[in-house]
């Protein structure tokens, strides 16, 4: 009878073990994704920007949390038009029509026979005559398309830059209260993360997306505006007590650390690495997978340096959007390359970014022994291909020094360093 009580005493505790629920990443993307188009919602709301959720950028990152990172701007503005003008389409050379040609022979010549082989002659010269006027025809065209297309980009241009620029309305969103907004009433939905890991927001302008302003029609003074940048984080287990009515929303409130600070200065060994990988991913010397322009990084307190890079199988691009209107979207020149090329380079580029953060990793110097460095790669590829949306290549700078100071091999260093593939 003892034995059953004590069974019965012991069920509940056994039930408190619940078996840790296995992490899924089709899940978090979602969540990402849908979180994105809810910051991307509140700020439509909050002010009349034009932001849509594809320029929010949003990261999980293990043993840390999830960082989304909202520009401030993707638009080149420009306060007239003189930096560029629309030229009238160029004279195109006429070409003038094959005359008809009255051919005489010798008597003791085949007539008929010359004569048929001119007349073939003759229409060939037609034929190519015509050929070459219809080029012209396609080339005009073309001509006229792109001043009308370019002319619609100047007319959407100056409309934002009145929008923005002119009516002073680049300062008119309340970071602040967008961010609690959604810490308060939406970060719950991201709910695998562990309770020490973070919901972290920052909203600045990214390293290479720069608001450029020309003042003056006649100037050639370039101004290069890099507002202040403000961030907000929280931690998941604040969330949870929130949720739970452990804490009330004014306590959770003062939990949400919300800081403004100046423009980032740059970091001379993170720079030089951004640099090396840069050259290294060029197009002339990489020989699978290339970069698209140089990578950005920001450093995370408690975590590192996570270094954004995108890079692109060959005849694949990112193109980067000088003039961003309504539904327009990047354009993406079409791969010739085969799907089996595609994803035999994306192996090779697979292996070999792992070597090269560890032969290049150790010329970093600011990053703490403990602390880790990550390469986030957004690649594009062709849609069938089974290539990852994302490449995370990371590993602690203490096996990077270890490596560095020969006190383990190469393949020990290899295998501390850690790759995760988001489809």
């Amino acid at each position: 009878m003892k034995k059953i009580i004590v069974l019965f005493l012991l069920i509940p505790l056994f039930m408190g073990f619940k078996k840790p629920q296995e992490f899924d990443e089709k899940k978090m993307n979602r969540d990402l994704e849908i979180a994105k188009n809810i910051l991307a919602t509140l700020i439509k709301s909050g002010s009349d920007s034009f932001f849509g959720s594809q320029s929010i950028e949003a990261s999980y990152i293990k043993d840390y949390g999830v960082v989304f990172t909202i520009p401030e701007h993707l638009v080149f503005f420009h306060t007239d038009d003189s930096w560029v003008t629309i030229s009238e389409i160029p004279p195109l050379p006429e070409i003038a029509p094959v005359p008809d040609v009255d051919v005489h022979f010798d008597v003791d010549v085949e007539v008929d026979e010359d004569r048929a082989a001119a007349r073939i002659d003759r229409e060939h010269a037609r034929e190519e005559m015509q050929r070459a006027r219809e080029q012209v025809q396609r080339q005009k065209e073309e001509l006229k398309l792109q001043q009308k297309e370019m002319k619609v980009a100047m007319t959407e241009a100056r409309v934002l830059e009145e929008y923005h620029v002119g009516s002073g309305k680049t300062n008119d969103i309340n970071w602040e209260e967008i961010m609690i907004t959604f810490m308060t009433d939406y970060a719950d939905l991201i709910d695998q993360l562990q309770a020490d890991e973070k919901i972290v927001i920052n909203q600045k302008s990214p390293h290479q997306e720069l608001v450029m302003v020309w003042e003056g029609k006649d100037s050639t003074e370039k101004i290069e505006k890099l507002p202040g940048s403000i961030s907000s984080e929280v931690l998941r287990k604040d969330i949870t007590a929130y949720k739970s009515g452990k804490i009330n929303k004014d306590e959770f409130v003062k939990r949400i650390v919300v800081s403004k600070v100046e423009p980032p200065k740059k970091i001379a060994d993170l720079e030089m690495f951004a640099g090396i990988f840069e050259k290294f991913y060029s197009y002339d010397l990489s020989e699978s997978y290339y970069a698209s322009g140089s990578p950005w990084y920001e450093v995370l307190d408690g975590y590192g340096v996570v270094f954004h890079v995108k890079a692109h199988a060959p005849n694949q691009s990112f193109s980067r959007v000088q003039f961003y209107t309504r539904g327009q979207s990047t354009g993406i020149q079409k791969s010739d390359k085969s799907e089996a090329d595609e994803e035999a380079l994306y192996s090779i580029f697979k292996d070999d970014i792992k070597n090269f953060l560890l032969d290049y990793g150790r010329t970093i110097r600011s990053v703490a022994v403990d602390d880790k460095v990550h390469l986030e790669v957004k690649i594009q590829a062709c849609k069938k291909c089974k290539v990852p949306k994302t490449l995370e290549v990371s590993t602690k700078m203490s096996t990077l020094s270890q490596y560095d100071q020969q006190k383990i091999s190469k393949d020990k260093a290899l295998n501390q360093i850690e790759v995760k593939e988001v489809f």
